[in-house]
This record gives C-alpha cells, structure tokens and sequence, in this order.
C-alpha cells in the first residue's frame, strides 16, 4: 500500500508493467499479500465484491473490502457480455472504513487519523480452505477512480452474477 497525503491508493495502482495480468482464479493459484481480486464472501453467494488481500495465515486469509454504491445493471443474467462491459465501466469500487474505531457501519470516508486508515479498514477473514470456492478473478487493476481496468472488467463481465452493492446485507454504504 501507498499513502499519499490526500489519497488512499491501492496497490494495483502500481505501473502495468511491474504487474500481474488479471486472470480467472484457477486451483492451486499461489495468493499474494495486497493482490487486489474479485471474489464471493461465502461459497454460495449470488454477488461478488473486489478486494485486496492483506494477510496470508495456515488457516485463514485476511482481505480488505472494497465497496459500490452504484447499482447492478437490470437484467444482469440476460444482458449480453457487451451490456455488462459496458455498465463496468461506470462502477467504482471504494477502499472501505467502519466508523466507531472498527465497529460501526462501513463508509468510504477514510479516517482523519493516519493510525485509523489502516487499523480501520473493512477485513474479511476467511477460511483457507474455501479458498477455490471464493475467489474468481486474480490481479484485479483498478484506475484512480476506483473503477476495474479494462482486462479485469472484461473478466467481470463473463461472471454469471452481478457485483454486490453497498457493503453487505441489504444495507448501503455511507
């Protein structure tokens, strides 16, 4: 991770060519510490999230969420792959925070103390053995805006469900 003064950038802003190209999450696929992917948050999940993975364990896999506030496209399974394509493209994903110090609601306002933006962060841990069942697409790219890089919403866009709005459960981000 960087830290600008302004700015919370994630790793995946590093320069293309010192950087993996996003793939399909295939078994057996070695994770990396701040590789940004898209992945379920459970096995039988009907929406996908992007992330970046923060901590490796023997079993367990830490990752920080990134949320959207805009909305799925209607009639997300019929729409051609071009209609998906299309729609990405105005979706920004958002370094996510919980407010009350971790334990409140998600935002993606981060917090005015250097300490907080790292110790704040939304963190999913998740077994490592559900490892092949979570993630889809590996070294996700991202633009300044939040927004996927054009071979990583190409992969999205073959995804047979939609991103998940909001940070999790019915809920909105704020």
């Amino acid at each position: 991770m960087i830290i600008l003064k302004k700015e919370w950038i994630a790793p995946s802003l590093i320069p293309v060519d010192s950087r993996l190209e996003p793939a399909r999450h295939r078994e057996g696929m070695e994770l990396r510490v701040g590789e940004m992917v898209i992945m379920l948050d459970y096995p039988e999940s009907k929406d996908w999230y992007v992330a970046e993975v923060s901590q490796l364990l023997h079993d367990r896999f830490v990752v920080n969420g990134f949320i959207t506030r805009e909305a799925t496209m209607a009639g997300y399974r019929q729409a051609s792959k071009k209609q998906r394509l299309e729609a990405l493209k105005k979706v920004a994903f958002l370094r996510t925070w919980c407010k009350d110090k971790g334990k409140g609601e998600a935002t993606t306002v981060p917090p005015k103390h250097l300490k907080g933006l790292e110790k704040y962060l939304w963190k999913w841990r998740l077994p490592i053995n559900e490892l092949d069942q979570l993630l889809l697409v590996r070294n996700v790219g991202l633009d300044a805006d939040g927004c996927l890089c054009k071979a990583s919403r190409i992969l999205a866009a073959t995804l047979r469900f939609p991103h998940h709005v909001g940070a999790g459960g019915e809920e909105s981000a704020s």
